[in-house]
């Protein structure tokens, strides 16, 4: 029972985490940017996350460990924003376009894991 809630919250951060840099990837290749769309995406794509996080950990029973799964994919999810702006500036429209369907697999497998 303890490594069915251990790989269910790995998972769920995985597929949290990889889902909140997608996000955010899709809103840097689709919208033009500016300091408001800047801010929106960063908050959006966290609150993407933890969404996500949350449902996806419902297998979990303790209330605070969901929390805690939570939070935890969306500090994996500013990790992979911070990875999604040197795409941008690395790789231009079509290093960015790869890197947010490379994190839509991952989200989509570890999702279907968890």
């Amino acid at each position: 029972m303890t490594t069915d809630r251990v790989s269910t919250a790995l998972w769920t951060i995985v597929a949290g985490s990889s889902t909140g840099g997608a996000v955010c990837a899709a809103t840097l290749f689709l919208i033009p940017k500016t300091e408001d769309t800047l801010l929106f995406m960063f908050a959006g794509s966290l609150t993407v996350a933890v969404i996500t996080g949350w449902f996806l950990s419902r297998p979990i029973e303790d209330l605070w460990r969901r929390a805690v799964t939570a939070a935890i994919c969306a500090f994996g999810a500013t990790l992979l924003i911070i990875g999604t702006m040197a795409a941008a500036l690395i790789g231009q429209a079509i290093g960015l376009a790869a890197y947010g369907i490379a994190l839509v697999v991952i989200a989509v497998l570890a999702a279907r894991r968890a």
